[in-house]
């Protein structure tokens, strides 16, 4: 979406849409975090942030919601409902090395031991390594009792495709197979790790310990200040896996609206699938 702020620039919105009978919209899926762009490069923070929100408390929506990124500065509008939740991440500000001296030594160890066990980590882009991340997605997914990831490979192909040099897929290797990987997605400022995945057969390799460990370096090397391993809500374990590699606990705002009609659908909806 194309928005006109009140200095006459234009703001570039990016909305996911969901389903056909609502006017559902979601600024990015699987909580990713939600930025909004000036037309001439600037990121809006805010009052610039504020000016576009409230142009969107005018739009005649079913739903929206917003994941705002943890380093923008969000004010909350009564129009708004407001939920906070926390991200894990790692400040890069003096360079991945001290970052990682940073790091629980327990954790530093399991990457070291990976490595003396024959684990490697290759990044690319091309189809062996979508077919190879797929197929460790997918091994994860039945593991947590779904047939499918929520992510297609027809969505990976395009985000590959799209994404450029922005996007980097990381697999771990033991004896030439995949064992583990990390697909890091690279903004102006930071470096997200959306998505991971990993054959548990091969979890006591410790493979994510040292493909989090190279992702930084390679973050460091473009850069970026900040590497965000994004939420662990309701996920203590993943909470303390990344807390061992030295993320601080940061707080991230979500805002949505709902439509009355929507709100009273979805309250119904709830309550038949109780019965």
């Amino acid at each position: 979406m194309r928005l006109q702020l009140p200095d006459g620039h234009w703001a570039v919105v990016p909305l996911i849409r969901s389903g056909r009978r609502w006017s559902v919209y979601d600024g990015l899926p699987l909580d990713g975090h939600n930025a909004f762009m000036r037309d001439d490069g600037l990121l809006l923070d805010g009052p610039s942030l504020q000016a576009a929100l409230q142009i969107l408390e005018r739009w005649k929506v079913d739903r929206l919601m917003l994941n705002f990124w943890p380093q923008l500065s969000v004010v909350h509008s009564p129009k708004w409902q407001l939920q906070t939740f926390d991200a894990s991440i790692i400040d890069l500000a003096d360079g991945a090395d001290v970052a990682i001296e940073r790091m629980d030594g327990k954790s530093r160890r399991m990457a070291g031991q990976a490595v003396r066990r024959g684990v490697e980590c290759r990044q690319s882009t091309d189809t062996a390594a979508i077919d190879a991340y797929y197929e460790l997605l997918s091994m994860s997914t039945r593991r947590w009792g779904k047939e499918a990831p929520v992510v297609s490979k027809r969505f990976l192909q395009a985000l590959v495709a799209h994404g450029g040099a922005d996007v980097e897929i990381w697999l771990a290797h033991f004896e030439g197979k995949p064992i583990a990987g990390l697909i890091g997605l690279y903004g102006s400022q930071e470096c997200y790790v959306w998505s991971a995945a990993l054959d548990i057969e091969m979890a006591v390799l410790r493979p994510h310990n040292i493909l989090h460990m190279t992702l930084m370096r390679a973050a460091a090397a473009r850069n970026v200040r900040w590497y965000n391993m994004g939420s662990s809500e309701g996920l203590p374990n993943v909470k303390r896996f990344k807390d061992a590699l030295g993320a601080a606990t940061v707080p991230y705002r979500r805002l949505s609206r709902e439509s009355a009609l929507y709100r009273w659908y979805t309250r119904f909806r709830l309550r038949r699938s109780s019965r």
